[in-house]
């Protein structure tokens, strides 16, 4: 994709499922919030999450965007698959206080850029 690794992302459709993204430090914090909060020997289950999708083909415009790059698309065809999927996450928000920090798709796809890029530049040539 905007990397080079792949020439072409595949969109199954028209690209508007939704679906949910979640920044890794904002699970990193989820986590950390519930092992503190746990008594020992309990065991707890929490869903994390925004609440909020967003659709593979905003996913696609955020990474164009925030890369300055242009993403090859390859239409496939429809897959059988739930048009929308999101977390109900008020139990871990009422209980722990946590809540999403850093989960906007332009913040997961900038972050993720500067990891891949210093990654990169990072690999002797």
């Amino acid at each position: 994709m905007a990397s080079g690794v792949c020439e072409v992302f595949g969109v199954n459709g028209d690209g508007a499922v939704i679906r949910e993204y979640v920044h890794v430090a904002d699970i990193a914090d989820a986590y950390l919030a519930a092992l503190t909060a746990v008594r020992p020997g309990r065991s707890e289950i929490f869903n994390v999450g925004t609440g909020v999708g967003v659709s593979v083909a905003d996913v696609l415009a955020a990474v164009e965007r925030v890369t300055g790059r242009t993403v090859r698309r390859v239409r496939r065809p429809p897959a059988v698959e739930p048009p929308m999927l999101v977390a109900d996450s008020s139990r871990i928000r009422a209980e722990l206080g946590w809540h999403s920090t850093r989960s906007t798709i332009d913040r997961i796809v900038a972050d993720a850029w500067d990891c891949a890029t210093a990654r990169a530049s990072a690999v002797p040539r």
